[in-house]
């Protein structure tokens, strides 16, 4: 089963974002009232922009059970106010899917036209896309292989044998020095 789903986020994935404000142009069939956009597995110079901007979302939203009705929605709309620039920035990296800031107009467009359970539903593709575990087995890996400090051998042969050779060599060196004199 996760086979044809690794499949799926190699080739990317597509989706379409309605026009919701349609003008006169869309009305003529001049400009499509739908965009097409595909989201390829996200490339490592993206990754880091994309970490950064959610790096930059600081505090941890915080539901608790407790909260009224007016304080949830306080709550709410101060979050609102705060992230969704970054929402819409994250989505519009893994879109462009470059080492490059995207397009003040893909960013509009993306907010213009984005409803808050579509930028989820996105965002849960973009989280998918990012293949974060991949990204954490090389680092635990390359953890696993410090070659600045290369390690000691002890025990077995090695350590008999080159003790065997520097005794040796003692006894060697004494018993010329001691036939010399």
């Amino acid at each position: 089963m996760e086979q044809p789903v690794k499949a799926i986020l190699e080739e990317g994935v597509d989706f379409f974002v309605t026009v919701k404000k349609t003008n006169i142009l869309h009305r003529l069939k001049i400009l499509k009232d739908r965009k097409r956009f595909v989201i390829y597995p996200i490339t490592l110079g993206t990754l880091f922009k994309i970490a950064q901007v959610l790096g930059d979302l600081g505090e941890k939203i915080d539901l608790k059970p407790d909260l009224k009705d007016s304080d949830f929605i306080t709550m709410g709309i101060e979050n609102i106010v705060k992230h969704t620039d970054k929402m819409v920035k994250v989505v519009a990296y893994a879109i462009l899917n470059k080492n490059q800031e995207p397009s003040r107009g893909l960013i509009k467009f993306l907010e213009k036209n984005l409803t808050a359970s579509e930028i989820l539903r996105l965002l849960t593709l973009v989280v998918q896309q990012m293949d974060i575990q991949d990204f954490l087995a090389c680092m635990v890996s390359l953890g696993q292989m410090n070659l600045a400090t290369p390690k000691k051998r002890t025990g077995g042969r090695s350590s008999e044998v080159s003790s065997n050779i520097s005794d040796s060599t003692k006894s060697t060196s004494s018993g010329e020095s001691a036939g010399k004199t």
